[in-house]
């Protein structure tokens, strides 16, 4: 029996992002869940440690620098942006640069929405609540 080395495997699986992505839009056709209602929320993905960011290339083109509140400090890396309905299925994401705001990946994932959206206060502006008031309601934010 051979095996293959991690770091090909993960470049194998890198390359397959299409056909994931596929074969999760195949599975969601098929999965009972309630749209009227979606859950917004992202966290941080570091790509290298705070003190070697200067030097680090990975995924040079893309990364940049972003505030992680739960750990309280900067970082070099993405974010990733979920949307979740009822029971818990993940329906839309985005991985975006550290640095792009909540609201403007809010106005792309939730264009052709319908229902309640609720999100923390990151996501809150009533200026987008306006620009897409046609299609969902945003609950405000609770302090």
């Amino acid at each position: 029996m051979q095996c293959i080395h991690r770091t090909t495997f993960t470049r194998q699986m890198a390359n397959l992002w299409k056909v994931k992505e596929c074969i999760w839009r195949n599975v969601l056709g098929n999965i009972q869940f309630d749209r009227q209602i979606s859950l917004i929320d992202s966290f941080p993905v570091p790509v290298c440690r705070f003190d070697r960011a200067y030097r680090c290339r990975r995924l040079r083109e893309i990364a940049a620098f972003g505030r992680d509140e739960i750990a309280r400090q900067t970082f070099l890396g993405l974010r990733a942006h979920l949307r979740v309905c009822w029971p818990g299925i993940i329906v839309g994401f985005r991985l975006v640069p550290a640095d792009i705001h909540e609201l403007k990946v809010a106005e792309d994932m939730l264009d052709d929405v319908q229902g309640w959206v609720l999100g923390d206060r990151n996501y809150w502006s009533p200026k987008l609540g306006v620009i897409l008031s046609t299609n969902w309601t945003f609950a405000s934010p609770v302090y």
